[in-house]
């Protein structure tokens, strides 16, 4: 028995021995696996740093070289070939064989131009001189572990302000709160009514929209409706929609007058329901994107100077001595200054109204005083203006003495119009039938009536009618009660309020509207002053009812043209000067 037990003690004392040499085998790979996991970590997260260093790198030098070109820029701009050269110099500075860009604290980045860059070459197959596809390599390294990125980027001027890039954008332009307050409402887009946008928006407020269309007949009235649809252009699925505020939908009756309403800055009564989805909104809603708003205002004024000359910059054989200039005039290589004095005995001041009649050509154009473009009802006379056109006083376009109305195109002047304008006053486009390629600068208001405008044909391009304005945008009383619109090529953008009518009116715009605050009106269907079936009344007026507003077309509808930005770029060749640079864009990245 007690040989039994001094076995059994042994046998003890081995197992016990055993699972704890086991036990040691087992911490100790634990440890050994545990401190192997925690190197490759380690070894992981240098190389995850090490790739931040590069991307790093990669913002340091295009911030870098956008900031040289910006400071060589200054507030006056640039020559345009003069930055073309300073764009090339600029890169020479920052080859891998010239200089490297460093930095780092918690690591080390180093980045470089890797190679050749490539010209930039735009739709019509023309070599843009003011932008690079340059190629970037930036190398991130962290306790010796490395890694290295590469990128083609696109550097150089702007090409187009962020407003032609879509169909409605409502900007603010509030600056250190200096500018605030002189567009009640600002940043706010207006839908009432069945309007339809074919193409992106931005806004840079509020968003209201309502199922009924406003119309000013002798009073308010605020007519049976559907909501506005935005439909996608192109390929995409859906319209996108960058707001920076929020989505309001009128609670109708509306209280109190329509200009109190579209001055209105907050939406907090009852008159206003708030709403998160797009879908409560929009009869046909877009996708809501995040995107900060680009906060692009356009310089109007700096165009001036390009633009302005006085009759003592002009050779005495090219003053036109008359207030009226006929058809024939070629001054294709000239620039021009019209001089006519109206005399009372003794006493001579010059006259305060030109007039350009028929087909004329000039390199160069200008005038202090008021100047009336006309055409005849019969052929369509030419305005060719291959450098430039100042006005100093207001500009008429069509016959502006027409009867607000006539809505017959055939009674218009049939006028085409190509090249640049500066208007140091308003700009009135009435009672015309036109053919545009221009691109007009305006230092006051913008008024379109009684017209029917289509863009210019040459070589086989369409050109576009685009306004930069200073002061407001009206248009209205385009096709008024008739079933086909009128179709405006054309791109519209104010430093101030943008208002637009398709209740009576039936209007097209292929392009674009940008504003600081934007009101559209419309219903769809007919309108009419004699009664229909189905019609609703206003003030002895026929406008479609509701129900019949489903199944036919709106009165009132903006669809976006990306040929409007090819337009711009083409007219603004002639442009001299350079006056801001876009943000790097990066077109591929490994």
């Amino acid at each position: 028995m007690k040989r039994f037990w001094q076995n059994e003690a042994g046998y003890t004392l081995f197992l016990a021995l055993l699972i704890t040499v086991l036990f040691m085998i087992l911490a100790l790979s634990t440890v050994a696996f545990t401190m192997s996991g925690m190197k490759k970590n380690t070894a992981r997260e240098e190389y995850v740093q090490a790739t931040e260093l590069a991307d790093k790198g990669m913002q340091h030098i295009t911030q870098e070289i956008n900031t040289q070109l910006e400071e060589k820029l200054s507030e006056n701009g640039m020559p345009r070939h003069q930055f073309a050269q300073i764009l090339e110099d600029v890169l020479a500075d920052y080859t891998c064989e010239a200089n490297l860009v460093t930095g780092g604290t918690i690591g080390k980045y180093s980045a470089c131009i890797d190679g050749e860059w490539e010209d930039i070459f735009d739709q019509d197959g023309s070599k843009n001189e003011l932008r690079k596809l340059v190629p970037f390599k930036s190398v991130g390294t962290k306790k010796g572990k490395e890694r290295t990125i590469y990128a083609n980027i696109e550097i150089g001027a702007k090409t187009v302000p962020d407003a032609l890039k879509y169909a409605i954008g409502s900007h603010n332009n509030c600056e250190q709160q200096k500018d605030c307050g002189r567009i009640p409402g600002e940043g706010n887009l207006f839908l009432h009514g069945g309007v339809v946008i074919k193409g992106d928006l931005k806004v840079d407020n509020h968003i209201i929209t309502s199922n009924r269309g406003y119309a000013l007949l002798s009073r308010d009235y605020w007519l049976d409706s559907l909501f506005p649809s935005i439909l996608p252009s192109g390929n995409d699925q859906k319209a996108k929609l960058v707001l920076d505020g929020n989505m309001y939908t009128i609670e109708h009756p509306l209280q109190g007058r329509y200009a109190d309403h579209i001055n209105s800055t907050h939406f907090s009564t009852p008159t206003y329901k708030k709403h998160n989805r797009p879908e409560e909104a929009f009869l046909q809603a877009p996708d809501i994107v995040n995107r900060a708003p680009v906060q692009d205002k356009v310089k109007i004024r700096e165009q001036r100077d390009r633009f302005y000359y006085t009759k003592d910059d002009v050779e005495d054989r090219n003053i036109l001595h008359n207030y009226r200039i006929e058809t024939g005039n070629q001054y294709a290589e000239e620039k021009v200054y019209p001089y006519a004095e109206d005399c009372f005995f003794w006493w001579c001041d010059e006259i305060s109204e030109y007039r350009l009649q028929g087909t004329n050509t000039f390199r160069k154009f200008a005038t202090e005083k008021n100047l009336l473009i006309r055409g005849n009802k019969n052929e369509f006379g030419k305005t060719t203006i291959s450098e430039g056109m100042y006005v100093g006083g207001n500009l008429y376009i069509g016959n502006h003495s027409i009867g607000d109305n006539n809505y017959n195109p055939e009674a218009y002047d049939k006028i085409q119009m190509e090249g640049s304008i500066y208007i140091d006053g308003d700009l009135t486009i009435k009672g015309v039938d036109a053919k545009l390629n221009t691109l007009i600068y305006v230092n006051g208001d913008v008024t379109i009536q009684n017209t029917r405008i289509n863009g210019l044909v040459n070589d086989g391009k369409e050109g576009s009618l685009i306004i930069f304005a200073n002061g407001k945008v009206h248009i209205s009383n385009n096709s008024v009660n008739q079933d086909e619109p009128s179709n405006i090529r054309g791109f519209f953008y104010s430093e101030s309020d943008f208002e637009m009518f398709g209740v009576g009116s039936n209007i097209h715009i292929s392009g674009g509207i940008s504003a600081r605050r934007i009101v559209l009106n419309a219903i769809r269907g007919r309108a009419s002053y004699q009664r229909f079936e189905g019609a609703q009344e206003a003030n002895y007026r026929y406008f479609e009812g509701r129900e019949g507003q489903g199944t036919r077309p709106s009165r009132l509808q903006v669809i976006y043209n990306p040929d409007i930005i090819h337009t711009y770029s083409d007219l603004k060749q002639e442009e001299p000067v350079i006056y801001d640079i876009d943000p790097p864009l990066v077109k591929e990245r490994n």
